[in-house]
Formats: C-alpha cells, structure tokens, sequence
C-alpha cells in the first residue's frame, strides 16, 4: 500500500493506502481519469464534485482531495512533471494542488474562478504556472491564459472570445501551440507566441 520513487532530482515520501469502509470511490459515475506521468497513482473525479486518489493494483482510495457533494468536475490533468495536478469544474472553478505527500497537500494551493459559469477543460503550459482555460461565462465562450505567479487581480494575462462553445484544450509543447476543440466539429490551432488564432479544422461533422 506505498510507494516510494525518486525521478533523480527529488525523492518521492511514501504515500500509505488509508483503510476504507468500501472499495466505492464515487456515489455517482465517474467523470475523469488521469494517470501520474511516471507514478503507479491515478486519480478520479466524479459527477458527485469528488476527486480521489489511487494507486494501481489497490481497491481502495489512497487519499481524497475533494469530498463529495460538491460541483461536478469537468476535468482532471497534472503537469509533464508530475509535481503539480489542477481540476476544473462545472462552477468555472480551476483548483491547484501540489502532489505531494505531507498532510496539508490534501487541500489545495490555489483556487480561483476563470470562468463564472463552466469551466471546460484546462491545460498547463510549460513548467506548469502558466495554464489557459476554455469555459463559459454567461452566454459567451472564451479561452483565456493565466499567470499563476502574479498576484489575483493581474493573473489573466490574454484572453480570447470563442465563436462556438468549446469542449477540450491540449497544449503542444513542439508546436508551442493550443489546440481546442468545439461542439461544431471545429479544431482550432492558436499561437502562443502571436496570441492569434493559426487556422482552423473541421475535423467533424
């Protein structure tokens, strides 16, 4: 039920499997499913607001970063590291975590709301304390870039409307390039350096 693993820069502390009532780690179905990058861990989030984590070949939740009853979550992604793990949700919230194993990395680093209505999906860019974010605030869509590392008021760094209501976001760390998706099919390449929009693929119907 632990684990200890070292990536030659910084020794993993051990992460103890907590005995659990049941194996169940999710009231309702589970929404998302994210791996550690070099870790045997993965961790859920569900309809129910709840994100656990496990480790593979256990039945049973190795800790628990967010408890149940609260807004469902839309998605779940750690950094390239594996250092850091974020969540977002269908309130517009985008929470931080560091993955770590002393007591007080159950609760969140960071939490703020990028978008005041659903937040879609996210991705981290680089080492991770820049992110951009697709969601809905009100009846328009955008997709907006962060800077963690500065203060609340200045943290939102870009932002840009959105035709169509996007659905996911991934980051190309060769092309230094966003791609998103939309509900109309569309994929849409933006450049990070020029902030504009590269072209656009209609990938589906």
């Amino acid at each position: 039920g632990s684990f200890v693993g070292s990536d030659c820069k910084k020794k993993w502390t051990i992460f103890q499997a907590q005995d659990t009532e049941t194996g169940v780690d999710h009231d309702q179905k589970v929404r998302w499913l994210e791996s550690h990058p070099f870790l045997p861990f993965y961790l859920t989030g569900g309809t129910d607001g709840a994100v656990h984590m496990f480790q593979f070949g256990l039945a049973r939740s190795v800790r628990t970063y967010r408890q149940p009853n609260q807004a469902q979550v839309s998605h779940i992604h750690f950094t390239n590291e594996g250092y850091k793990f974020g969540v977002t949700d269908y309130t517009g919230s985008l929470l931080l975590w560091r993955f770590e194993a002393n007591p007080g990395s159950v609760n969140p680093y960071m939490n703020f709301q990028p978008h005041s209505t659903v937040a879609r999906d996210f991705a981290f860019l680089d080492s991770g304390s820049m992110i951009a974010t697709i969601g809905s605030s009100d009846s328009s869509y955008h997709l907006r870039l962060f800077d963690t590392l500065l203060p609340q008021s200045q943290r939102l760094v870009h932002e840009m409307p959105i035709d169509n209501e996007p659905t996911c976001i991934v980051y190309s760390t060769v092309q230094q390039d966003l791609l998103f998706a939309t509900k109309r099919g569309e994929v849409i390449s933006f450049d990070l350096r020029q902030r504009k929009v590269r072209h656009t693929v209609k990938a589906h119907e």
